[in-house]
């Protein structure tokens, strides 16, 4: 829904903000969720009514989604839109349009990569709070401390991320150096008992996850 909407409203030089303020609200929220669940799992009593709720949720927006596209589907005229060469018909049946991405090294690569952040983001919070707390002695809220760090740092990554790609040609030097820096910091997190030590290096971590 998202790119429909964005390849529909927005125009291409505002782009590079627009995923910043959306990337923004993803970490809010699940800051907001880590921060909740115990209270919602205590209301709800039990897991699985949150997973069913959750689906219900999501349900109903994917009709709500369907019920007022129409309204989403219409372009903003002001905003010009490109259209693929129609003097020759011919050269979009020369190739489809995953087999032209695949021959490129770039999407291979990203296609390999984003995953590989998503991944490893995941098993932070799935599986570094209870290795805190079985392997270092943390107790419950000081895992979830060092543990919601992470999202609030990855927010604020949103914001600067779009502003220093505008001031700062360093485009490439952030994407590799994010790389190299997270595989370390990740690593290093797996050592650190000293909780305010975790904390600081939790938060930073959380930064560079997102600022690439």
């Amino acid at each position: 829904c998202m790119v429909v909407i964005k390849i529909r409203r927005v125009p291409a030089d505002k782009m590079v903000e627009i995923n910043g303020i959306e990337n923004f609200v993803q970490p809010l929220g699940q800051t907001c969720g880590t921060l909740l669940m115990a209270q919602i799992l205590a209301l709800v009593g039990g897991w699985r009514t949150v997973y069913q709720g959750i689906c219900l949720l999501m349900i109903l927006c994917a009709v709500l989604w369907i019920l007022f596209y129409s309204k989403v589907n219409r372009r903003d005229p002001d905003i010009p839109v490109q259209r693929p060469d129609s003097s020759n018909p011919s050269r979009e049946k020369e190739k489809s349009p995953l087999l032209l991405a695949l021959s490129q090294k770039t999407v291979i690569l990203y296609a390999l990569a984003y995953p590989g952040t998503i991944i490893i983001w995941i098993g932070f919070f799935y599986y570094f709070p209870s290795y805190f707390m079985s392997e270092r002695g943390f107790t419950d809220v000081q895992a979830g401390l060092a543990t919601g760090l992470f999202p609030v740092f990855s927010a604020i990554a949103s914001i600067v991320s779009p502003k220093l790609s505008k001031k700062l040609d360093v485009n490439k030097s952030v994407l590799v150096g994010s790389g190299i820096a997270l595989s370390i910091l990740y690593f290093i997190i797996l050592q650190i008992s000293s909780l305010p030590l975790l904390c600081l290096v939790s938060a930073f971590t959380g930064f560079v996850s997102y600022l690439p």
